[in-house]
């Protein structure tokens, strides 16, 4: 059972890292109708073949790092924020959002670890931080693993780290030209995965947690070398009316680059409650 004691303050933090990064999305989930215009959840599915699988599962298997340039269009309500700057993904270790003023000198970085949310203003030289399970209402439905899986366009079942090893464990549906990939045992954390029929991309993933919606739509995918990642990701969370999203367009988008730090160094920096950080935001007031 999950519950929220005080809606409107869970609503104003959940939006406010959403707009930082948009990672917070994967935690807070719901339904929506599939691009073809039919509802499939429901539907009597059939099993997926393991292999078929594979190649959505772990797209990019062979790499550890991808770096990108990245140009933000957060919105909330009635309210848009533009904003610009880096995206950085070492696999296992790190995941680094970046932003920059005029598109040179970075005034905030959000800093995600397998155990730790870091939030840290590089003008002001202070940080809040919060593991996955301090998060607001989220707890266990939230971990690094599942949203390294969503920003690196990867299949994943909740709970588990390693679904190439489980691709047993979905059904698939063909719906028009599109494949709806679900797992076979849904639990409190709900998700669907539409794809092309040629098993070739990811190009939605749906979440459902409760009455929240949180949904990640992939496309424009560039060729780079051998391999491909989408240009643009529109993620956005839904509850009772009130809908944030974050759109996310890439360049310069590079695998394997390891010549950037994976950890901030934030020895020098104050640290501030999440509540004071999350306050300074008066975007959302």
């Amino acid at each position: 059972m999950y519950t929220v004691s005080h809606p409107n303050r869970f609503w104003k933090k959940s939006s406010a890292l959403l707009l930082l990064s948009a990672a917070l999305l994967a935690g807070c989930v719901a339904p929506r109708i599939a691009k073809t215009g039919s509802d499939v959840l429901g539907t009597v599915p059939r099993s997926a073949q393991p292999s078929s699988l594979a190649t959505m599962a772990q797209p990019l298997a062979a790499h550890t790092d991808l770096t990108a340039r990245m140009a933000l269009q957060a919105n909330y309500g009635d309210k848009q924020l533009p904003l610009k700057g880096n995206l950085r993904m070492r696999r296992g270790e790190v995941i680094q959002v970046a932003f920059t003023a005029m598109g040179m000198v970075e005034i905030a970085r959000v800093e995600l670890t397998p155990k730790k949310v870091f939030l840290i203003d590089r003008v002001g030289k202070q940080y809040a931080t919060a593991s996955f399970a301090e998060l607001p209402a989220l707890g266990n439905s939230l971990n690094y693993s599942l949203l390294e899986s969503l920003l690196w366009n990867e299949l994943f079942l909740p709970g588990q780290s390693n679904v190439a090893t489980s691709l047993g464990l979905f059904t698939t549906q063909n719906v028009g030209s599109s494949l709806v990939i679900e797992p076979k045992t849904q639990q409190n954390l709900k998700c669907q995965f539409t794809a092309d029929n040629d098993y070739r991309h990811l190009r939605q993933a749906q979440l459902r947690l409760a009455d929240w919606v949180s949904t990640w739509d992939y496309s424009s995918f560039q060729r780079i070398g051998a391999d491909s990642y989408p240009a643009s990701i529109v993620a956005s969370i839904e509850h009772k009316g009130k809908k944030a999203s974050a759109d996310f367009t890439f360049t310069n988008i590079a695998f394997d680059d390891t010549s950037w730090a994976a950890h901030t160094n934030i020895s020098n920096y104050s640290q501030v409650s999440l509540d004071d950080f999350l306050a300074r935001l008066s975007f959302l007031k």
